[in-house]
């Protein structure tokens, strides 16, 4: 099993030597640590591999707060699997008519970066957990970008959403929560954004076959056995069904690389 995420890890990597280290620091100090009680988590239902991670709450996220140099470390990596398919995902998103987009789960500001920078006139706030919310303010500093990129801090599941916003992204979040879960978030998006506003959906994705890709299967126990206890990498037919259900319409998607998905819905 450790064999097989290190190949998927030099999949992911592969084209950017420099990201190496911080992906393998991910897959070392977390996922292995976690991932050795797999099969517990499944027996239980529950992410057990959550006990190698002390502090308070019930997901890594939440560990991750109390934890900062470990929490750098996660950031780091996904900061450079999100590089992976950035390229091409700044490309592909249709943002020409929106003006302003929050970003939730943002994490270090990575996505918002490559989206002011590609779209002149919009506006981006990063929601994230206050520490994290910390980091992208330093990223988004640096790289000159204060006047167009806001942050603000909670948890996007249960606290209010950033006003004012006619856009929504969710960048590798769907795969972290179960069905039930993303259809609510997915209901919070569509309550919150006004008639004519898109939610977009960026996410590694499996086939609707269920018969890969092969790196999905391998990255699905991490959300099981550490970060949730309840997600995985589902299908696009999964997604597009649960936005239809919170009354998204317009549904349209975008292959990018590295089995990335780009889905757009409208609400109408």
């Amino acid at each position: 099993g450790y064999r097989n995420s290190a190949i998927a890890a030099e999949r992911l990597v592969r084209g950017a030597p420099g990201c190496c280290l911080s992906v393998l620091g991910w897959q070392h100090h977390i996922v292995y640590r976690g991932q050795v009680d797999f099969v517990d988590s499944l027996r239980a239902n529950r992410n057990v591999g959550l006990r190698h991670f002390p502090g308070q709450g019930g997901t890594l996220y939440q560990r991750l707060q109390g934890d900062p140099a470990m929490e750098k470390v996660f950031h780091d990596s996904m900061s450079c699997i999100s590089s992976q398919a950035n390229r091409e995902f700044a490309e592909a998103i249709p943002l020409e008519s929106s003006r302003h987009l929050a970003d939730l789960g943002g994490g270090d500001g990575s996505n918002a970066i490559e989206l002011a920078r590609r779209f002149k006139d919009l506006r981006v706030t990063v929601f994230d957990s206050a520490p994290v919310a910390g980091i992208a303010q330093r990223k988004i500093a640096a790289a000159g970008l204060a006047d167009r990129i806001g942050t603000a801090s909670g948890n996007f599941l249960s606290d209010p959403l950033p006003p004012g916003v006619d856009a929504i992204l969710l960048a590798h979040i769907v795969p972290i929560w179960s069905a039930q879960r993303n259809t609510e978030l997915f209901k919070r998006c569509f309550a919150h954004l006004p008639s004519g506003g898109r939610l977009f959906v960026f996410s590694t994705m499996s086939w609707d076959d269920e018969t890969g890709p092969l790196v999905n299967a391998l990255g699905s126990p991490y959300f099981q056995a550490v970060a949730t206890g309840e997600g995985m990498l589902y299908t696009q037919g999964d997604i597009r069904g649960w936005l239809q259900a919170a009354g998204f319409a317009s549904l349209s998607n975008i292959p990018l690389p590295m089995e990335h998905q780009l889905i757009t819905a409208d609400k109408e």
